[in-house]
């Protein structure tokens, strides 16, 4: 697929072209390299198609009309396979282990009484950055530099938070709960869920124990992150290399694990005491809509390797962004359309309701490649919800993201190749 406006050597006009089919296999080598028909009808004018010539000519009523009855009958330069390769990254264990991670965080927070946002908003970016680095790795380096990438990652974890934590209240709570966030991350991200998701569960259960026997469930944070380590080797030299190199490029996904953060910070202060039921509705809202994105992911991959046509294949991936897109909408109508019958929590539910809208929005950009229109939409809702003290400029701001990722429809050289 080639680029939107990129300069190509003209094939030239083709001689006695007197029907479509004729057309069609005469410029079978430039029908075979253009993404869509916006492109193609572009090519035909400097061809010499112009509205008048293809009216007279073929019976259509402009060139456009051309380049989609051609693009119709192109056919994509490999032979689809008739079953698609698996798609890495589906629905899973992982998802189980960030919900129990999740329940035993709310669960120490409930018995302490502390948040602690600066190693929050750390452990965002982090996050974001982590999962981004260690794909890259898993791309570009073998089986053990990959891993080496991945301890080297727990271990800036580590030290991040170990900074950030003192700096704000419940220093030991964060720093406790945020080491438990790390070690299930990096099993997660060095392929071993079935262990990220056993860790979670013990850690939930420790958490609940301590509320049972009335102990503090801080003990449980240092020996959960010590589990995680033992499982990786040792970093080295080259793996902190590669993760410099790594964020020159990635950066805009730490951008966006931060906006995240930032909005949710000012929200829960925003909204006080009611914020604490719109914030674990969001949590479930984002897991189900990062379940949902996974499948989407997955069906947009499967298109790409079965449809040989390109119609075929636009259709198919067009479906594909609309089902997402509906799908990921669901729990913010919900939350909306709650809203007469929960009283003192409207508030709350607004403000989460258009948060889940923008982060829906966000991640599907992000697994399309438009970190960076995500990122500086998250950091401008931010910033104007400081501003304004009002939660719906995030339903703007959530709005003009669905936009954003609606664009894609009628582009798909902007994330074909990506995928692929």
């Amino acid at each position: 697929m080639s680029a939107r406006g990129e300069y190509r050597k003209s094939t030239g006009v083709p001689s006695g072209a007197k029907d479509l089919e004729a057309l069609a296999q005469e410029l079978a080598e430039l029908l075979r390299q253009v993404s869509d028909p916006f492109e193609l009808a572009a090519h035909l004018e400097v061809l010499g198609y112009n509205r008048y010539r293809v009216e007279r000519t073929f019976g259509l009523p402009n060139t456009f009309a051309l380049a989609q009855a051609l693009f119709a009958r192109a056919r994509r330069d490999f032979r689809p396979k008739a079953k698609a390769p698996a798609v890495p990254g589906v629905l899973g264990l992982r998802h189980l282990a960030m919900a129990l991670s999740l329940a035993g965080s709310l669960g120490v927070f409930l018995q302490t009484q502390e948040v602690g946002w600066l190693p929050a908003l750390f452990l965002l970016t982090w996050s974001q950055l982590a999962a981004r680095a260690s794909l890259r790795a898993a791309v570009e380096m073998d089986q053990t530099g990959a891993r080496r990438v991945v301890a080297a990652l727990a271990w800036l974890g580590l030290l991040g938070l170990s900074l950030a934590a003192p700096l704000d209240q419940g220093p030991w709570t964060s720093w406790s709960v945020g080491a438990v966030w790390v070690g299930v991350g990096i099993l997660g991200l060095a392929g071993r869920e079935r262990q990220a998701a056993v860790l979670a569960l013990a850690f939930l259960l420790g958490v609940g124990l301590a509320w049972v026997l009335a102990f503090s469930p801080l003990w449980i944070g240092p020996p959960t992150v010590l589990v995680a380590l033992g499982q990786l080797p040792r970093p080295r030299l080259e793996a902190f290399s590669f993760l410099a190199r790594a964020l020159q490029e990635e950066w805009p996904y730490g951008l966006y694990g931060l906006g995240q953060g930032l909005i949710l910070w000012q929200l829960v202060t925003l909204l006080g005491s009611v914020a604490l039921l719109g914030l674990a509705l969001y949590l479930l809202s984002a897991l189900l809509v990062e379940m949902r994105l996974g499948a989407f992911v997955k069906a947009l991959g499967k298109t790409l390797w079965s449809k040989a046509r390109p119609n075929a294949l636009l259709l198919a991936v067009q479906r594909a962004f609309w089902n997402y897109a509906l799908a990921a909408l669901l729990p913010t109508f919900l939350l909306l359309a709650a809203l007469p019958w929960v009283g003192g929590y409207a508030e709350a539910l607004m403000g989460f309701g258009f948060l889940t809208l923008t982060s829906a929005m966000a991640l599907g950009l992000n697994a399309l490649g438009g970190a960076r229109s995500s990122a500086y939409a998250l950091i401008a809702g931010a910033l104007l919800l400081q501003l304004t003290q009002n939660p719906l400029v995030l339903g703007a701001v959530g709005l003009l993201l669905l936009l954003i990722f609606l664009e894609h429809l009628r582009h798909p050289e902007r994330y074909g190749v990506y995928l692929l």
